[in-house]
């Protein structure tokens, strides 16, 4: 596969590196948008951009980055929890439309918006709180 093909292939819209854990380092954006994917393709370790996994069959955030510097999107997804999330999300941070029961896992920091509408539980912005430092809004 050539360098333009897995970054293709996986969403990649930038400069990437693989580090000596095997982990994908992304220098810009990765859109691995609907795609019918039932997990994220390869691990990634940060992206400098976004990172777009929504409207997918995901069923888990395996191989999600640890740190995104802006937004990060699961939205519209079969997620149950929030296991692997990115620690730190610079921008706004996307779980709604899945089958969260639990806020466990969640990030430790959102710079900007928290979005966990229409789950399986309804979860209020007081216990978002409590699980996640959110700079600004909380949209539950």
């Amino acid at each position: 596969m050539t360098e333009e093909q897995f970054k293709k292939a996986n969403g990649i819209d930038g400069d990437y590196t693989i580090d000596k854990e095997g982990l994908c380092n992304v220098i810009g954006d990765v859109d691995i948008t609907n795609r019918n994917f039932k997990e994220i393709p390869i691990a990634f370790g940060y992206v400098s951009g976004y990172f777009d996994c929504f409207f997918n069959q995901l069923t888990s955030l395996k191989n999600a980055p640890k740190q995104v510097c802006e937004t990060f999107n699961c939205s519209n997804n079969q997620l149950t929890t929030l296991e692997f999330a990115p620690k730190s999300v610079g921008g706004d941070f996307d779980c709604s439309d899945n089958k969260l029961t639990s806020l466990d896992f969640a990030p430790e920091t959102v710079c900007r918006g928290f979005y966990g509408k229409n789950n399986a539980t309804r979860f209020t912005e007081k216990e978002v709180r409590a699980v996640c430092y959110v700079v600004f809004k909380v949209h539950v």
